[in-house]
C-alpha cells in the first residue's frame, strides 16, 4: 500500500512537471492591429457560380461571399499592386487570401495568408515540428522577418462551397496553431 501512495505522489509530480515545462514553451501570439470596417459587396459573378455549379475558378466577390458564409467577420476587398484580394478576421486574426494564376477574373489558386510580424521566440525547430505534423498549413520565416502562415487552395472543378469549406478549414488550423505545442 505505502509502494501506491508513493507511486501516486510521484506521478503527480512528474505531471506538475511535465505541466511546467510545457507552459514555458514558445506559443504563437495573434498579430497586433489589422482590419478596419466595411465589407465586400457582391455581384460580377457567374450564373453558374449563384447556383452552386461546378466552378473552374473563384473571383474577390466569390472568394469574399464564403468567407462570410464560413464565419469570417470584417469582410473586404484590398489591393495590392494592382490585383484584387480579400482580408477578413476569423476571431480577432487578420486573414488575407492572396488570389494567384488568374486569367479572366477566375483564380485557380488562392492563399489564405496570417502574418504574424517577427515573433523572435518562434525558432526554426518550433516551425519544423509544425510543417512535419501538419504539412499543408505551413509555418515560414518571410525574407523580411515575418512569421507567416499560410495554406494553398486549389480552385478548379469543383462547387463554390469549396471556397467556404477551404475557408473553415484555414480558421480550423489556424485555431491548431494557436494551441500547438512541439513535443
Amino acid at each position: 500500500m505505502k509502494g501506491r501512495v508513493t507511486g501516486i505522489v510521484l506521478g503527480c509530480l512528474l505531471g506538475l512537471m511535465l505541466a511546467s515545462t510545457a507552459n514555458a514553451q514558445p506559443r504563437i501570439q495573434p498579430p497586433g492591429g489589422g482590419g478596419g470596417g466595411g465589407g465586400g459587396g457582391g455581384g460580377g459573378q457567374q450564373q453558374q457560380q449563384q447556383q452552386g455549379g461546378i466552378i473552374n475558378g473563384t473571383n474577390v466577390e466569390l472568394t469574399a461571399r464564403m468567407m462570410r458564409e464560413a464565419g469570417y467577420s470584417d469582410v473586404q476587398f484590398i489591393e495590392h499592386q494592382g490585383r484584387k484580394h480579400v482580408s477578413a478576421k476569423i476571431g480577432e486574426t487578420p486573414v488575407i487570401v492572396i488570389h494567384d494564376n488568374c486569367q479572366n477574373e477566375k483564380c485557380v489558386v488562392i492563399s489564405f495568408t496570417v502574418f504574424f510580424g517577427e515573433q523572435r521566440t518562434i525558432d526554426a525547430n518550433y516551425m519544423n515540428a509544425w510543417n512535419q505534423t501538419k504539412r499543408w498549413a505551413k509555418l515560414y520565416r518571410a525574407q523580411n522577418g515575418q512569421l507567416v502562415f499560410d495554406m494553398d487552395a486549389f480552385i478548379a472543378g469543383v462547387q463554390p462551397e469549396y471556397v467556404k469549406a477551404m475557408s473553415v478549414i484555414f480558421a480550423n488550423m489556424l485555431k491548431q496553431l494557436f494551441e500547438f505545442k512541439p513535443s
